[in-house]
């Protein structure tokens, strides 16, 4: 679960605290990169913007973020809804497959 949902979702899905969540993610060896979401600089990385961008984007309520990671479905919706932010001549084939995933259109 922990790298589809958020903590604090799963922690409501289970019943736990966050704080529990948290040490049993601990326990079972998770790095914070293993965590669902993204954090600003790797998404700027990956869109060929920078930091201050995507920073930019989430200060105007494009994306959301939870625990300091933006959140995958705020992505989603910032990808079909404002897919023109995204720089597309700088992005490789891979890219764009991943972003199709989330519902950026190359229109």
């Amino acid at each position: 679960m922990a790298s589809v949902h958020a903590i604090a979702t799963i922690a409501s899905l289970l019943g736990r605290s966050e704080m529990a969540v948290r040490l049993k993610l601990k326990s079972l060896n998770f790095e914070p990169h293993d965590l669902a979401g993204f954090k600003a600089k790797d998404l700027a990385e990956l869109l060929h913007v920078t930091i201050r961008q995507v920073r930019r984007w989430r200060h105007k309520g494009y994306l959301v973020s939870v625990n300091g990671r933006i959140t995958e479905e705020s992505f989603s919706r910032f990808c079909r809804t404002h897919g023109d932010k995204i720089p597309k001549a700088d992005i490789d084939d891979a890219c764009r497959l991943w972003l199709r995933s989330y519902g950026f259109r190359m229109d």
